[in-house]
């Protein structure tokens, strides 16, 4: 197993984990998820979890990802999604696409490294147009603590503020894919994950 990340205080971590655990069969390496530095057909799984939202070139990743897995790999996939026709059904095309923006938005004001979180039709797609036959995906809600959230990434109050009067005042499509609740000052939404498994044809 080779854990990459293109932070090496990341690596430091997982190396630590696997320590700890006492994983012996796991190295890391420094990696661009789109310019992997591994040999054609090194693996039989690929795999990323909660990091593609952050990649500026979602078609590279995925060509790499097939480059390395050998004829009959597996490529799985474990991200945040936008809301779409599949997490959020009922809506009208055009309040789907405003409410996968703000989500987006959403998301950005809290850590500005995200980059974009992809619907699951357009994984789907980017997936087939990969060369990776799609064989499984389901969606997996996460409820989320606001105070919590924010805390993680270490949002000035200010910006707290921000969030909180997006994530409250929500409505139609965004308010229907987040599913906001306050009690009291606890205040809990919640984000669907969007698990994907692919084969590279052998």
């Amino acid at each position: 197993v080779i854990a990459s990340d293109l932070t090496p205080e990341m690596l430091v971590e997982s190396a630590k984990l696997a320590t700890t655990k006492g994983y012996t069969n796991m190295t890391t390496a420094l990696a661009d998820a789109e310019r992997l530095p591994f040999p054609d057909a090194s693996f039989d799984l690929v795999m990323s979890r909660i990091a593609p939202h952050h990649f500026p070139d979602i078609a590279a990743f995925l060509s790499e990802s097939r480059r390395v897995l050998k004829p009959g790999g597996t490529f799985a996939l474990v991200d945040n999604v936008a809301p779409d026709e599949n997490t959020t059904p009922g809506f009208a095309t055009s309040d789907l696409a405003t409410a996968d923006k703000a989500y987006n938005g959403f998301e950005k004001k809290r850590d500005p490294s995200h980059g974009r979180a992809l619907t699951t039709a357009e994984w789907t797609r980017a997936i087939g147009d990969a060369g990776l036959k799609l064989t499984h995906t389901e969606h997996a809600p996460k409820a989320m603590d606001f105070a919590t959230w924010c805390k993680t990434m270490k949002v000035p109050q200010d910006t707290v503020a921000e969030l909180r009067t997006v994530l409250t005042g929500a409505s139609g499509a965004l308010a229907a894919f987040l599913k906001p609740t306050v009690k009291g000052d606890a205040i809990g939404f919640t984000l669907d994950e969007l698990i994907a498994i692919a084969k590279k044809p052998g």
